[in-house]
C-alpha cells in the first residue's frame, strides 16, 4: 500500500484541516466509498462521483446522521483516450459532524458512522452483452456457486472421499459421525485469524497440505467433507460483529465470513471450525 506523509506546521486545537487526494485503480467492482464522520469534529465532508453510463452501481448510506444528496444529474464526460459518454454525477454532503468516540458494548462503530458504499450491479459496454453481477440474490448465489474459490471448491471431494473411512466410526449415528468430521477438520487445520468467505485455494487438499487458512478455507473444507458424507449441508454468508450489520438487500461486499449449516435428524446445526474448543452446534460470540 502506498502512503504519503504531510507536514502541517502550527497545527493546534481549533485548526481546520482541508485536504484532497486522487486514487487511480483498475478495480471497478467496489468503487471506493466514504465515511463522513471521524474521531475529530468535521465541519464539512463531501463526496462527489461521476460514473459512466456503462457502469451501474448500487449504493448504500449508513449511519446515525442523514447524508444530504444535493446533486444527481446526467452530464457528458471524457475518459481515457478522449472517449466521450454520458455519465451520472452525484454529490453527497454531511455538515457539522461531531467527533465519533468509541463506546463500551458496541460491536462496530461503523454501524453508526455516516458513510456511503458502492458495489457494481451490472455493466453494459458498447458492442458487448449486458452483464448482471449482483442484481439479485439468485444472481449472487449463482456467481458464488460457479466461483473456483467457493462453489467449485466445495465440489472437489476426492480428498474427503479418501479420508472419510478413517473418520466415520458410527455407521448408524449421523450426529456422531458429523461430530467426528467436525473434530477432524479442527484437529488438522489451524485458523490464521483472518475472516473471508472465499477460500485462498481452489482445492481442499491444498489447505490440508498447508495446515492453515482463513475462515473460508476451514469452513468450506468442513462443508466439503460433510457433503461427501451425504449430509444436507450448505454455506451461510455472514457479517461479523466487527464488520457491522448487513443492510439486508443484495450486496455481497458487506459480508466478510462464512459458516456451515447442516441438517441432521430434522434439526439444523450451525458450525464454525475456526475455534478449537468450540463445541458442535455453538458459534463464536465474535461472529
Amino acid at each position: 500500500m502506498l502512503s504519503r506523509k504531510i507536514t502541517l506546521p502550527n497545527v493546534k486545537e481549533g485548526s481546520i484541516i482541508e485536504y484532497k487526494y486522487k486514487i487511480k485503480s483498475d478495480f471497478i467492482f467496489n468503487l471506493r466509498g466514504w465515511s463522513f464522520q471521524s474521531e475529530i469534529p468535521t465541519r464539512w465532508s463531501e463526496y462527489a462521483v461521476t460514473i459512466p453510463e456503462y457502469l451501474d452501481y448500487k449504493f448504500s448510506r449508513n449511519g446515525y446522521y442523514d447524508i444530504a444528496h444535493p446533486l444527481h444529474e446526467t452530464v457528458n464526460a471524457s475518459y481515457v483516450s478522449g472517449v466521450q459518454s454520458a455519465a451520472i454525477r452525484d454529490r453527497f454532503v454531511a455538515e457539522n459532524m461531531p467527533a465519533l468516540k468509541d463506546e463500551p458494548f458496541i460491536s462496530s462503530l461503523d454501524d453508526y458512522r455516516p458513510s456511503i458504499d458502492f458495489e457494481l450491479r451490472s455493466t453494459n459496454f458498447p458492442g458487448q452483452f449486458f452483464v448482471d453481477y449482483t442484481g439479485s440474490w439468485p444472481k449472487i448465489i449463482s456467481s458464488l456457486l460457479e466461483d473456483e474459490n467457493f462453489g467449485r471448491y466445495i465440489e472437489k471431494t476426492s480428498f474427503a472421499k479418501n479420508n472419510l473411512k478413517s473418520i466415520i466410526k458410527a455407521e448408524n449415528d449421523s450426529l456422531a459421525n458429523a461430530k467426528s468430521i467436525f473434530k477432524y477438520v479442527k484437529d488438522n487445520l489451524k485458523w490464521n485469524e483472518k475472516y473471508n468467505f472465499y477460500s485462498t485455494e481452489t482445492n481442499p487438499k491444498t489447505i490440508f497440505e498447508k495446515k492453515t487458512g482463513n475462515s473460508a478455507d476451514l469452513n468450506l473444507v468442513l462443508i466439503n467433507f460433510l457433503k461427501e458424507a451425504n449430509y444436507s449441508v450448505y454455506p451461510v454468508l455472514i457479517s461479523t460483529r466487527s464488520n457491522g450489520k448487513h443492510p439486508g438487500y443484495p450486496i455481497i461486499s458487506k459480508f466478510d465470513n462464512v459458516v456451515v449449516a447442516v441438517e441432521i435428524g430434522g434439526k439444523s446445526y450451525f458450525l464454525d471450525a475456526t475455534v478449537k474448543d468450540m463445541p458442535f452446534g455453538m458459534m463464536n460470540y465474535q461472529i
